[in-house]
């Protein structure tokens, strides 16, 4: 769901079922309308994956939520090297 941050009235709606399109598709689908646009995106944990950061970043699109560690391996290594870095500052 995409909805104007003001208002809250929601810009677009597709369900995400797990079956058929694969999640990142449903994602840049849903957001296509607003990419290389700068526009910020909040994302649910579920829906968050530092590949489909890394890309809408690239897009000129902002991306903040929750990152599950336990996802795959580029994640665990980006916590980590975030978690070095918190630690490192003491």
């Amino acid at each position: 769901m995409v909805t104007e941050s003001t208002s809250g009235y929601i810009l677009n709606l597709e369900i995400y079922a797990g079956e058929g399109r694969k999640l990142q598709e449903t994602i840049f689908t849903l957001l296509e309308p607003y990419i290389d646009q700068n526009y910020h995106v909040y994302k649910d944990n579920y829906y968050n994956d530092v590949t489909i950061a890394e890309t809408l970043l690239s897009r000129q699109v902002r991306v903040c939520g929750t990152i599950r560690v336990n996802r795959n391996e580029k994640q665990i290594t980006v916590f980590e090297t975030w978690r070095n870095h918190i630690q490192e500052k003491g």
